[in-house]
């Protein structure tokens, strides 16, 4: 209790009494390691740990607490072995194996740091700090070949609302060329990027939560894109694996403002499809059925808030669209609509009169 209210002299003192009474208690030697250190003298913390890992050498919470007093005096080489002993003498010790994955990060050894989280994984869907750890590391990767572990791991972290999804986005990208054999030009090895992406949660979920980095993947996709459209311009229907692609790909349209290349012949597609758009809403239709395949091909080349059928299209109800689509109208439109519809209640703190400044704020 007195070392949790950061009163470590008289925790100390108290795990010395505690000692003195029973000699044989490898937690007492820890805790007092763990309050010398917190009190900044690591000289004691390190001699304390060091004299109870001696009698007591299978016992792995004194190992761990050893690596910390290692750690917090920059030891960081012998710290790292304390703490690789600490998880010989207990492989399920989580706490241990996250203090091997940190000395190895600072360290600068990210490959290692990576295999230590990845022999935890199963841990990174219940534990945020682990996925925050795990990113931190893996981030620095430069993969060389496929590993579905790391695969996995990077998806769960993508997929999760705590974590910095743009962190791992050049890392996620680097797995997807990978997996699908991209070479330097942005070919699919198998002749079919669609083909082989469709199925690819990694790529879905990294499409539609980063903006890609990766230059090969972006020739691919705007490839892709263009293939898609020649394909779909007059279907009236699309499979629902084709829907979940497409509007995966579409966020990632908006989400890096539409950069892909575009050529003229595309850009006279979707203004045909833009004036389809507009005759199946002056109907006004109770359902966006026929409407799913033309509005998804739009969204690859412009934001579907700006469309001139914005306002039908946010009308009708949630329950009129596939979820992938419904999740990209709220991105895509009803978000953007509704930011403007804010704009205009914000007061004005002071008045705007230059050319500049309407320029800026515009």
């Amino acid at each position: 209790m007195l070392k949790a209210k950061g009163r470590h002299a008289e925790a100390i003192t108290a795990y010395r009494s505690a000692l003195a009474l029973n000699p044989g208690a490898p937690d007492v030697l820890s805790n007092l390691g763990h309050a010398l250190t917190l009190a900044g003298d690591h000289g004691a913390a390190i001699e304390t740990l060091e004299e109870g890992t001696g009698r007591f050498p299978a016992d792995a919470g004194l190992q761990n607490s050893l690596g910390n007093a290692l750690r917090q005096a920059g030891r960081l080489e012998a710290a790292t072995a304390a703490y690789r002993r600490a998880v010989e003498l207990d492989p399920q010790s989580l706490g241990a194996r996250r203090n091997l994955g940190a000395a190895l990060l600072l360290q600068g050894r990210a490959d290692e740091a990576v295999d230590v989280y990845l022999e935890i994984d199963h841990a990174l869907p219940a534990s945020p700090e682990l996925r925050r750890e795990f990113a931190a590391a893996a981030r620095y990767l430069v993969p060389r070949t496929r590993d579905p572990r790391l695969e996995r791991a990077v998806l769960e972290c993508l997929g999760a609302a705590d974590a910095n999804p743009q962190a791992l986005a050049h890392l996620a990208a680097r797995l997807v060329c990978l997996k699908h054999g991209l070479d330097g030009r942005g070919a699919a090895a198998s002749g079919d990027p669609l083909a082989a992406f469709m199925g690819d949660p990694l790529l879905r979920k990294l499409l539609m939560m980063t903006v890609n980095v990766e230059p090969a993947l972006e020739r691919t996709l705007t490839e892709a894109r263009r293939q898609l459209l020649k394909t779909y311009v007059d279907a009236d229907s699309l499979d629902a694996d084709l829907v979940e692609f497409l509007s995966a790909l579409a966020q990632q349209c908006f989400s890096n403002e539409y950069v892909f290349a575009e050529t003229a012949d595309e850009q006279a597609r979707v203004a045909i499809i833009v004036e389809r758009l507009k005759c199946a809403l002056a109907g006004a239709p109770t359902s966006g059925d026929r409407l799913v395949a033309p509005m998804l091909l739009v969204s690859l080349y412009r934001p579907l808030c700006l469309l001139p059928v914005a306002i039908a299209i946010d009308a009708l109800p949630d329950t009129a669209w596939p979820g992938p689509v419904a999740s990209l109208i709220e991105r895509t439109l009803s978000e953007p609509l509704e930011e403007a519809r804010l704009a205009e209640s914000i007061p004005a703190a002071t008045g705007i009169s230059d050319a500049t400044s309407e320029e800026v704020r515009a």
